[in-house]
């Protein structure tokens, strides 16, 4: 049996996926009745008798229940706290799955508690990085997706555009990303920009 506390945040956890509250990182997300905030107030009272637990309702949540969104607060809040700072780099890996949820932990952790990431933060995001392969990244890579859409009607020049992007496209992919990476390494604002462009 779990303690009170760890109950009621499973609950609260569960109860996320169909919760009207505005989304972290909105206009009043941290407001006393919204699920975020009585997420991040259970999460601070755990924490300091089990450090791991949030972590590991992290995991669950992404790999069992498939809520992507709240495993993602999970992680920002996490890399927060002070308690459970030192454990982020164990669980990061295993709750992240793929490059967007890699991309909105950091668009949670700098629009919620701030735009300085911290360092085991960092490390874990590295770790992840590693990990994804050249098919996860593609979907991300901006020149091939515009090169799909014009090539779904090919005319002359556009044809053979297609066919020489497509050409180099593991590799433009590969590097795009790890563009990103780098400029999100020396500063959080420039990978914000960065991102908004890929959308």
């Amino acid at each position: 049996h779990f303690p009170f506390n760890q109950y009621l945040l499973l609950n609260e956890v569960c109860c996320s996926l169909v919760n009207k509250s505005t989304a972290p990182g909105q206009k009043d997300w941290d407001v006393e009745e919204s699920v975020w905030k009585r997420i991040q107030n259970l999460s601070k009272a755990i924490s300091t008798e089990d450090p791991q637990f949030l972590l590991k309702v992290a995991v669950y949540t992404r790999q069992e229940l498939n809520i992507r969104i709240t495993a993602n607060f999970l992680l920002a809040l996490a890399a927060h706290l002070p308690t459970t700072k030192p454990h982020v780099r164990r669980y990061f890996c295993a709750a992240v799955q793929l490059p967007s949820d890699w991309l909105e932990v950091v668009r949670l952790y700098s629009t919620c508690f701030g735009h300085s990431l911290p360092t085991c933060l960092k490390k874990a995001l590295g770790d992840k990085f590693k990990q994804f392969n050249e098919y996860q990244l593609a979907k991300y890579n901006t020149r091939k997706h515009r090169c799909k859409h014009n090539c779904s009607r090919p005319k002359g020049k556009v044809r053979q555009a297609c066919v020489l992007t497509h050409t180099h496209t593991h590799t433009h992919t590969f590097f795009f990303l790890f563009s990103i990476f780098s400029l999100f390494l020396s500063t959080t604002e420039t990978i914000h920009s960065a991102v908004g462009k890929m959308g």
